[in-house]
């Protein structure tokens, strides 16, 4: 009778640890799908790398758009060279250095895909320093066949963007 009851809950265990791993094993693979889901709804590998573009130096205006002026002068925000790194995850990071005086600032964030035509992606990015203490946002048109594009911003002038890498 030991030897049955024994065996029984050997037979219970064995079964019960089988379940449990059938059930591990699933939610891993729900979770990789998942994931991998996550990864898909950003943009295609072809489109991911490195863009470059340059925005020409321009005079900071008010919320009327006429210039700001300090003690007589206008306020000049110099030529900003902006290299956008767009990789999988719908993360991106942004390297933006001052032709003034070479300068650089670092942003990391993430860009959704708010169009598509069958000729460009449109995508939003909003990125923050490592403080938060700066948070941008771009629009940019990256047109599919060349890979080349447009960047955007609020009060700001647009500026031509090229896939380098």
């Amino acid at each position: 009778m030991k030897r049955i009851m024994k065996t029984l809950m050997l037979v219970v265990a064995a079964s019960l640890l089988a379940v449990a791993c059938t059930s591990n094993s699933t939610s891993s693979e729900a979770e990789s799908n998942i994931v991998e889901e996550e990864n898909t709804n950003g943009l295609p590998k072809e489109y991911l790398g490195n863009y470059h573009g340059v925005q020409p130096g321009y005079n900071m205006k008010n919320q009327y758009g006429d210039d700001v002026i300090i003690n007589g002068q206008a306020i000049k925000i110099p030529a900003i060279d902006h290299k956008f790194l767009v990789k999988e995850g719908n993360i991106i990071s942004l390297q933006q250095t001052s032709l003034d005086d070479n300068s650089r600032y670092y942003y990391e964030g993430s860009y959704s895909i708010n169009g598509e035509t069958d000729t460009e992606y449109t995508i939003e990015c909003n990125v923050s320093d490592s403080n938060g203490a700066s948070n941008p946002s771009f629009t940019l048109v990256i047109q599919k066949e060349t890979k080349s594009g447009k960047c955007t911003s609020e009060d700001q002038p647009d500026f031509d963007l090229e896939k380098i890498k």
